[in-house]
């Protein structure tokens, strides 16, 4: 691996690894039965602290190497976040009085958000098909830290919540909560600052393809764990 390559690939993981999710998270919560609520209350503030801790983490571990346009980075952040935040509030205009599309939202949210995550993924996966064509190794050298992260991540997060006392619910929201990652956030941030380097962009799309399935394996294992009868605290939940 050369110098280069080892940088970038360095950034790259950086850059995924300290930036919690704000959507998809919600999603595997949901499907595990957890504590939806919860998970979305903490929301705003996973959002704002990587927005402005981002270039803190930049020029504390890369230094000079992290070449920031700071009007790009913040245009950049914004088209990510106003889009999406736009497109729901038409959408809800729109069709704010039709109960009939509300209740069939909410009898198959949890399995639309999931099409339209993948849906997402394939995006960003197709915007540097070619790149990742050229490096297919970059793939299995991510693997190994990715796997180790959600590892390690996913037993402290049980510990925590089990050692505080947490309800199965709030545990499960706790664990989602910590193991996704933002990548589409991180990805728009790298295309800003890092423009000539095309493998950072290139690490921040497989990213999702490494953590959604092993986010789908925890969804499984913690929705049997999680629906699991057993001693029942004061609010009724396991």
């Amino acid at each position: 691996m050369s110098y280069l390559h080892a940088q970038n690939f360095g950034i790259s993981l950086l850059m995924l690894l300290v930036t919690p999710c704000t959507d998809w998270y919600i999603v595997f919560t949901g499907m595990s039965k957890g504590n939806v609520e919860l998970g979305l209350s903490i929301l705003p503030l996973n959002l704002i602290l990587q927005i402005v801790l981002m270039p803190v983490y930049l020029l504390v571990f890369i230094g000079d190497g992290a070449d920031m346009h700071t009007a790009s980075l913040l245009v950049d952040m914004a088209v990510v976040l106003a889009v999406p935040l736009a497109a729901s509030l038409i959408f809800k205009r729109a069709f704010g009085t039709h109960e009939r599309i509300w209740n069939a939202l909410s009898e198959k949210g949890d399995h639309l958000q999931l099409l339209f995550l993948c849906l997402a993924v394939a995006v960003m996966f197709a915007s540097e098909g070619d790149t990742l064509m050229d490096n297919p190794a970059m793939l299995l050298e991510l693997f190994i830290p990715l796997l180790i992260f959600f590892t390690v991540l996913l037993a402290v997060a049980q510990a925590i919540g089990r050692g505080l006392g947490f309800p199965r619910r709030d545990i499960v929201s706790l664990n989602f909560t910590t193991l996704a990652r933002n990548s589409p956030l991180a990805l728009a941030i790298a295309v800003a600052t890092f423009p000539d380097s095309p493998l950072i962009s290139l690490a921040l799309v497989i990213g999702p393809l490494i953590e959604l399935p092993v986010l789908s394996l925890i969804s499984a294992a913690l929705l049997k764990w999680n629906t699991k009868e057993g001693p029942k605290t004061s609010d009724g939940c396991p």
